[in-house]
C-alpha cells in the first residue's frame, strides 16, 4: 500500500470540490432575494426532492450500473434471466443484515435480536454485542463433525481490531462479520430477526428475493491459514448453502466483494411461510472457515 499520503491527497481532493460547491451555493444565496426565509427553505427543499425524483428515483439507470459495476463476469448470467432486473441493486427495497461497525442496527441490539444496546467504545468497554472472538472459537469447537443445526455466530478477529489499548476511540471501524466453521455442521441466521422486523417494519415478501453475500476480504491479499475464499464454493465444494431449504448452485461475483446466490431455476429466493429468510451454511472442510461481512436481501 503506497501509505497514508496517498489517502490524504484524495481527502483534500474531495475536501476542495465540496467547499467549492459550498462557496458557489453561499455565492447564490448572497444574490438571492429573500422576502420569507421559510419559503425559501421550502422552496429549495422541493427542488431537491424533484431532483432526487426525476434524476434517481424515476431516471434511466439503465447504463449507469454498467459504468458503476464490472459486471462483466456476472453480464451472461444475469442476461440469461428474464426476471433478473439489475436496477433493483441500486433503486429496489433491501434488508442489510451486516456485521460491520459503525452500524445503528449493532448498537441497538436489532442485528443480534438482543437488549444489549451500547454505541462506539474503545476494546473492552462495549455494552453492545460484540460477538465471539474467531481464534477463542477454533479453539474451543469440537474436533468431530456435527450433523445438527446451530445459530451461526458473529464474529470479530482480536488481532485485527485497531487501537485495543488506547483509552480513547481513534476509529470506530471494524471489520466484524459472519463466521462458520468447518465440522461444526449446518450453521443458520434468519433475516430479518424478530427486532429488525419491529424496529424497521421488514416485509420480505414486497422484496424481489435476489440473496447477495458480502465477503470478509482478505487485508492486502494476505488471507490466514484454512481461510476458505468464495470460489472454494464450487471448486472442492469446501462450503455449501441453502436458502430456506433451496440448495445453493452457484454464486455469481457483481463486484466489491459482493456475489449474488443462484439456484437451479434462476437468482430468486421466495421468502418462507414464516415470512423470512433461513440462509445456512456449512463448511466441508475440517480446518476451514467462512467469513461473511453482511447478507442483503432484495
Amino acid at each position: 500500500h503506497p501509505g497514508f499520503k496517498v489517502h490524504a491527497m484524495a481527502g483534500h481532493s474531495i475536501a476542495l470540490f465540496l467547499t467549492d460547491v459550498l462557496l458557489a451555493a453561499l455565492d447564490e444565496l448572497l444574490n438571492f432575494e429573500i422576502e420569507d426565509l421559510d419559503e425559501v427553505i421550502a422552496k429549495l427543499k422541493e427542488e431537491e426532492y424533484d431532483h432526487y425524483d426525476k434524476r434517481i428515483v424515476q431516471g434511466d439507470l439503465q447504463d449507469f450500473p454498467k459504468q458503476v459495476y464490472p459486471l462483466t463476469e456476472a453480464k451472461e448470467e444475469i442476461d440469461n434471466d428474464s426476471e433478473f432486473n439489475i436496477l433493483t441493486l441500486f433503486k429496489g427495497r433491501s434488508i442489510c443484515h451486516t456485521a460491520r461497525l459503525p452500524a445503528m442496527t449493532r448498537y441497538l441490539g436489532h442485528l443480534t435480536n438482543t437488549e444489549k444496546v451500547g454505541g462506539p467504545a474503545v476494546f473492552g468497554e462495549e455494552e453492545y454485542e460484540t460477538g465471539v472472538e474467531l481464534t477463542e472459537a477454533m479453539l474451543t469447537a469440537g474436533g468431530e463433525k456435527s450433523d445438527s443445526s446451530s445459530t451461526m455466530k458473529l464474529g470479530f478477529d482480536r488481532d485485527r481490531w485497531y487501537n485495543q489499548k488506547c483509552p480513547v476511540i481513534v476509529s470506530p471501524d471494524r471489520k466484524d462479520f459472519f463466521f462458520v466453521l468447518g465440522g461444526s455442521g449446518w450453521n443458520e441466521i434468519i433475516i430479518p430477526n424478530p427486532a429488525e422486523k419491529q424496529a424497521y417494519q421488514y416485509d420480505p415478501s414486497v422484496l424481489e428475493g435476489l440473496v447477495v453475500l458480502v465477503f470478509r476480504y482478505c487485508d492486502w491479499g494476505k488471507c490466514e491459514e484454512h481461510f476458505l475464499k468464495p470460489e472454494d464454493f464450487l471448486e472442492g465444494k469446501k462450503w455449501d448453502m441453502q436458502i430456506n431449504g433451496i440448495a445453493v448452485t452457484k454464486i455469481v461475483d457483481i463486484g466489491h466483494t459482493a456475489l449474488v446466490a443462484k439456484n437451479e431455476r434462476g437468482f430468486h429466493f421466495p421468502p418462507s411461510e414464516d415470512g423470512n429468510y433461513k440462509i445456512a451454511i456449512q463448511v466441508n472442510e475440517p480446518s476451514g472457515f467462512v467469513k461473511i461481512s453482511s447478507f442483503i436481501i432484495f
